[in-house]
């Protein structure tokens, strides 16, 4: 997927799973754009916090499950792998979260990952791309 992305000038990659929060640099063949301003690369984001913390909660009461809100979690019986070099920021403390993108312009997106529990924006990005390269790959042909 990665050679897709990179040819069609794919932005930003959302995935899931995993329990945790993690964004990267753009990165291309491990090829790192320590930059969000123009880069040629993808920017991926983890976004596997679930963030309904009224359910986990409910779970929890059901089950007599002591453990804390908060804590080690899955994250402690599946650890990831050690941070790469496009790593940036991860919330691997088993928060809870969800995703807000918020659309600036035609060439510019914010991202802020935001902590259910307390509403903390914990992470936030201004992605910007110029996409005049990839608008004639698109383009109706009269």
């Amino acid at each position: 997927m990665e050679d897709l992305f990179y040819k069609y000038g794919v932005d930003v990659y959302f995935a899931g799973h995993v329990h945790s929060y993690e964004r990267d640099y753009p990165v291309y063949q491990g090829q790192v754009e320590k930059s969000y301003a123009n880069p040629s690369a993808t920017t991926h984001l983890l976004i596997g916090g679930a963030g309904n913390d009224e359910m986990r909660d409910a779970q929890r009461s059901a089950a007599n499950d002591p453990s804390p809100r908060e804590g080690p979690g899955l994250t402690a019986w599946y650890p990831s792998s050690a941070d790469g070099a496009w790593t940036v920021v991860t919330d691997k403390d088993d928060h809870l979260g969800i995703g807000k993108v918020t659309i600036v312009d035609d060439s510019t997106l914010k991202f802020d990952y935001i902590r259910t529990s307390n509403g903390e924006v914990f992470d936030s990005i201004t992605l910007s791309r110029d996409h005049s390269k990839y608008v004639h790959k698109f383009a109706k042909k009269n």
